[in-house]
């Protein structure tokens, strides 16, 4: 991207001087974070800002997500659902990435090699409250939430079931070799080890594109039930154990014990019952 404002293409690097130059840009009225942590999901989005005109949160593709368009369109619902629903949501892109096909749910998308880009991104985050896309999603993250507080709940009646478990059950070894079934019409995933933060991130994105629509840019709850994802010992967050078990319930996978007295049937009818919208 010779000539354009920005030459990082490492989307850490990437994110971090784009946080750098709009901080200096907007001024002390504002806050510019890069990477935020939110309880509520394992990848946020890549940059937010926050001032007097309200909050602007700006995405960009990782590799993996322009190779499967769907673990970013799963990002941007979790994010969007999460976020206060004034949030401004704005798309940085390279050169040879395509449009993204819901436009709507973009406020605009800004080109890296754009010599204007930064300029672009620091008016948009400047707007006064009145020229911001209408508060449109704020009913929808209330169905969200309650749904949520259902299936965060039962995840953590599971958990205090656990059993400690050596992979003796002929059922239990096949289906964590399979690692993806159905059980009762429910999806479900097992891991034989505790997962790691890559398969668990992967997980999430997939179920945060099956437990959330978008309908004229904006994220919206669909009515099926959460998925039950299998585990042999149950992974933690520092600083926030249950953060983890939490986030997976906000994009739609429940946590259970792969041995906890009941049947993986009992289960996933457990899930069915209890994880979707009233």
């Amino acid at each position: 991207m010779s000539g354009g404002w920005y030459l990082n293409s490492n989307v850490s690097k990437r994110r971090r001087e784009v946080a750098i130059r709009l901080q200096r840009s907007l001024g002390g009225q504002f806050i510019v974070v890069a990477a935020p942590d939110h309880p509520l999901v394992l990848r946020s989005v890549d940059v937010l800002i926050g001032g007097p005109t309200g909050l602007t949160a700006v995405m960009m593709s990782t590799v993996e997500e322009r190779r499967r368009p769907d673990l970013f369109e799963g990002r941007l619902k979790l994010n969007a659902m999460a976020l206060p629903s004034h949030t401004t949501f704005v798309r940085m892109v390279e050169g040879d990435e395509t449009s993204w096909s819901e436009k709507d749910a973009f406020e605009a998308e800004i080109d890296f090699a754009d010599r204007a880009a930064l300029l672009d991104l620091v008016n948009l985050a400047a707007r006064t409250p009145g020229l911001r896309r209408k508060d449109i999603g704020a009913r929808y993250q209330v169905e969200a939430e309650s749904r949520f507080a259902e299936t965060y709940r039962l995840a953590r009646v599971l958990r205090r079931g656990a059993r400690k478990f050596s992979f003796e059950n002929e059922e239990i070894r096949v289906r964590a070799r399979v690692k993806r079934d159905v059980v009762n019409d429910i999806d479900s995933a097992f891991f034989a080890a505790t997962p790691n933060s890559t398969a668990l991130s992967r997980l999430m994105l997939e179920g945060g594109s099956r437990w959330y629509t978008m309908q004229d840019g904006v994220t919206v709850p669909s009515n099926g039930p959460a998925g039950a994802a299998f585990l042999n010992k149950y992974p933690t967050s520092s600083g926030d154990p249950d953060k983890v078990m939490r986030a997976a319930a906000f994009a739609g996978w429940v946590l259970a014990p792969i041995h906890s007295g009941k049947s993986l049937e009992e289960i996933a009818d457990l899930v069915q019952r209890y994880t979707r919208l009233k």
